[in-house]
């Protein structure tokens, strides 16, 4: 959390990506960097494992070129 909204930071670069609840698992998205905080970005979506820990984080109309969209957990640091 950040100034009151959820926030993910993607890649090297760290670029942050603010979440708005949309519907169960997914969440609309909004990069700072690149437009206004409209939320319209796109969205993600978590996988969840059964131990309810989040296993992937898929993109969903936004992020296209990086590979499917989807991202899978790394070890935790």
């Amino acid at each position: 959390m950040r100034d009151g909204s959820l926030l993910l930071t993607v890649g090297r670069r760290k670029t942050p990506v603010r979440l708005k609840h949309w519907d169960g698992d997914t969440f609309a998205i909004s990069c700072p960097a690149m437009a206004r905080r409209k939320y319209t970005d796109g969205f993600v979506t978590f996988v969840f494992g059964e131990a309810g820990q989040a296993l992937e984080l898929r993109f969903i109309r936004g992020f296209d070129d990086a590979d499917d969209g989807r991202f899978t957990r790394a070890a935790d640091r």
